[in-house]
Formats: C-alpha cells, structure tokens, sequence
C-alpha cells in the first residue's frame, strides 16, 4: 500500500512540475525585440537574453561595463549621480524627433547605435554575425 502511494506521488510529481514551470517561467518571446520593422532589409530579431550579460569586447567601445553590470555597455545612460538608468533602446535611438528630415535623421541616428554596438561587439568577440543578411531577415510580402 505504502509502496502504491510512493509511485502515485512520484508520478504525480514528474507530470504536474513540468506544466508549473510552463506557466510561471517567461516565454521565449518576452525575450525577443523585433527591431527594423519599417526598414527594406528586413526585420531583425534581437534575443535580449542571450545577450544581457555580456560585455562589448572592443577596445575601442566608448561605453565600456564589466560583467558585474553588463547592462551599462548597451543601456549607457546614467542618471546625474551616476546610476545607471535602463531605458529601451527606442527610447533615445527612436523615430520622434521633430523638425525637417526628421524620420529621416532619427532612422539614422538609430542605425548608427545599432550597427556600431551589434557590429563593433561581434568583430571584437569573433562571434556573431557581421553581414546584414545575418540579422535582418526578410519575410515574405514584407
């Protein structure tokens, strides 16, 4: 009888953890920023957490972290007693800035940080993509 208990425990056990860490651990989209979405090279899908916690190799990289906090290298604003402060990358790379050429001076500035952070930190490491092709993807009808 005891031994009956056991196994249904145990089993129960094996079945039920499984379906628990589905629906408390975050999915792998959560992880996933879709950048270039207007762009005719094609969408980029940047894995945020495979990236989180690495620093920028490049000695040439002015926004320098060590590993102890990571984040700095590409979330490289700070506040004016020197806390880091983690905006999005849309929120000083975006496409809201007014006057002529707007859109225009934005998309550049955006693809300037981009570019400069993902390509610099690739060569430096050896590893990663440094062609377009590697990151934007085109879709069909896009």
């Amino acid at each position: 009888m005891l031994q009956k208990l056991i196994v249904t425990v145990g089993l129960a056990f094996l079945i039920l953890t499984p379906l628990s860490a589905q629906q408390t651990s975050p999915s792998q989209a959560d992880y996933v920023v879709l950048l270039d979405q207007n762009g005719t090279r094609g969408l980029v899908f940047f894995d945020h957490k495979s990236h989180q916690n690495l620093v920028n190799p490049d000695p040439d990289y002015k926004f320098k972290a060590d590993k102890s906090a990571a984040c700095a290298g590409c979330h490289h604003t700070k506040s004016a007693t020197g806390v880091i402060q983690l905006w999005s990358c849309r929120s000083c790379h975006g496409y809201e800035t007014a006057g002529a050429n707007a859109q225009a001076r934005a998309k550049s500035f955006a693809d300037d940080a981009f570019h400069g952070e993902c390509i610099s930190c690739h060569r430096a490491a050896k590893k990663g993509p440094v062609l377009c092709s590697g990151c934007h993807k085109l879709i069909a009808g896009q």
